[in-house]
């Protein structure tokens, strides 16, 4: 019995933190700007990346004084302690998610795959074989005619062509 109120707690929590963030998510600039719906961005990462950095740079602009102030003066002693710290706290998070993003995208598309190529050229016609996963395809060409033949009609057919 116990488990089942549990259950029902949490279910019941997590709703209700998802109607406050989607809340305060419909009051922000950003949402105003793509229409998109909360949940469209908290499961896309390409989404909530945009939403994030537009967050962040909307915050950094309408307090440059202070956020200057905190960067530079807070976390470093000098001007290149402060370039370091904001490269470090500002700029190093955005790459890693977007590195991670387009791994992310990579993998979707399927470049992580490991992919053989067999090429099999039979009396001048080519058979191209794709393996994924480690497997091996073992193929045999048969145009319904012999090589000697073939080659035959080809020649006789260029013989008439003016």
């Amino acid at each position: 019995m116990w488990m089942y109120l549990f259950t029902l707690f949490l279910i019941i929590a997590l709703f209700a933190i998802y109607a406050f963030q989607n809340k305060r998510y419909k009051k922000t600039e950003y949402y105003e700007q793509t229409k998109n719906s909360y949940i469209s961005v908290l499961f896309d990462k390409g989404r909530l990346g945009e939403f994030y950095t537009y967050q962040y740079l909307k915050y950094a602009v309408e307090n440059y004084h202070s956020f200057y102030h905190n960067m530079a003066f807070c976390y470093a002693r000098e001007a290149n302690d402060a370039v370091k710290e904001f490269c470090n706290r500002i700029v190093l998070p955005f790459v890693n998610y977007i590195e991670g993003y387009l791994t992310e995208i990579g993998i979707q598309m399927g470049y992580d795959e490991d992919k053989k190529f067999m090429i099999n050229v039979n009396g001048g016609v080519a058979q191209v074989n794709v393996a994924n996963d480690n497997a091996i395809v073992h193929a045999t060409q048969s145009n319904g005619i012999d090589v000697t033949q073939l080659e035959n009609i080809i020649s006789d057919i260029m013989k008439h062509i003016p």
